[in-house]
């Protein structure tokens, strides 16, 4: 494969390189070995193999290209091209035995995002794909919810605690009262969600580069809209449907 590459050249590479995520998860008790990071946060055998797995992939068939993981150093090179790669968005569920978790593998050109792939090995395999101007869900576009009202709303987030704590508790708090239904369906399942149609807004609280940078496609793609109202856009993030974001 040439350097750069289109779309379809990236959706079918990762279709590739993650088809069989499934079968490797749950055929290794091992895998659910797990250690703390210094955050606190949960770090498992499981991310180190799958990252490992999609690093190796990545470095042979671009030799060139950085690569931006969770749990491994920067690999950088003099180029424009980089991949970001998160081998599980939600170590903590996947800890626990809840199938809502995803690997999540960005293609960035000139530190700009272009691409974006979310596979949920746990909810029948499932992809999602997008390029800022679509997002596909296993091949087949997809959309946000068109119309919004707080009464038929579903808004979600990863973390309570860390949400009571945020600047966000009031906007959250107002949607509540507003007749909003809640969950924590968070980490990338939430995206997941609002991106197919099915939730109105997703809230997170202290996300990391890796956390974020491959959804912006895939958000941008299926129609959804983002703001920040903290210092850092990166870290902190409200995405809804437009017409919900009408409402608050």
């Amino acid at each position: 494969m040439a350097s750069y590459l289109s779309f379809a050249e990236f959706e079918q590479f990762c279709i590739r390189i993650t088809e069989n995520l499934d079968r490797l998860l749950f055929k290794d008790v091992s895998l659910l070995d797990h250690e703390s990071k210094g955050d606190g946060s949960p770090v498992s055998a499981a991310d180190f193999t799958i990252e490992d797995m999609l690093r190796c992939e990545i470095s042979q068939c671009f030799p060139d290209h950085g690569i931006h993981g969770e749990e491994r150093a920067d690999l950088q090179f003099n180029t424009p091209f980089k991949w970001i790669i998160d081998p599980i968005d939600g170590t903590f569920s996947y800890l626990h035995g809840v199938p809502l978790y995803g690997c999540l593998i960005g293609f960035s050109i000139n530190e700009e995002v272009k691409y974006g792939f979310m596979r949920m090995p746990a909810l029948a395999n499932e992809y999602l794909s997008g390029d800022g101007t679509q997002a596909r869900l296993n091949g087949k576009p997809v959309r946000v919810k068109q119309n919004a009202d707080f009464k038929s709303s579903l808004i979600l987030t990863t973390d309570m605690q860390t949400l009571e704590k945020s600047e966000y508790r009031n906007l959250w708090n107002y949607c509540l009262e507003k007749g909003a239904k809640s969950r924590t369906w968070g980490d990338c399942f939430g995206y997941y969600l609002l991106c197919t149609g099915r939730a109105d807004m997703m809230v997170d609280v202290g996300l990391k580069q890796h956390d974020i940078l491959p959804l912006y496609p895939i958000l941008g793609g299926s129609g959804a809209t983002w703001e920040s109202r903290t210092h850092n856009n990166l870290t902190d993030i409200i995405v809804t449907t437009e017409s919900f974001k009408k409402l608050v």
